[in-house]
């Protein structure tokens, strides 16, 4: 439940609508209000794909990291080295 709660609580606090989430997803509206409500499960990689739409961290949504603006990339991110790892 933590991480559809941060997903909403980051969309809104940006003043993005869940149908502009939905959009950058590729799902509908009623998927995002499903993961922020916790009734369907995030897949790392959807996870990710969520972090870059709403411009955090990975960790942040997870509850690791502060907030804040991913500037280095994934590719040299804490979390890019890690999922490289994991699908490797």
């Amino acid at each position: 439940m933590a991480i559809g709660r941060r997903i909403r609580t980051r969309r809104l606090d940006i003043g993005m609508a869940q149908d502009l989430l939905a959009q950058r997803l590729g799902v509908t509206a009623q998927q995002i209000h499903k993961y922020e409500q916790a009734q369907n499960r995030i897949t790392s990689a959807r996870l990710l794909i969520i972090a870059r739409a709403l411009e955090v961290k990975v960790g942040w949504l997870v509850g690791e990291d502060e907030i804040g603006p991913v500037e280095e990339g994934l590719a040299g991110s804490r979390e890019g080295r890690e999922m490289g790892r994991v699908f490797s």
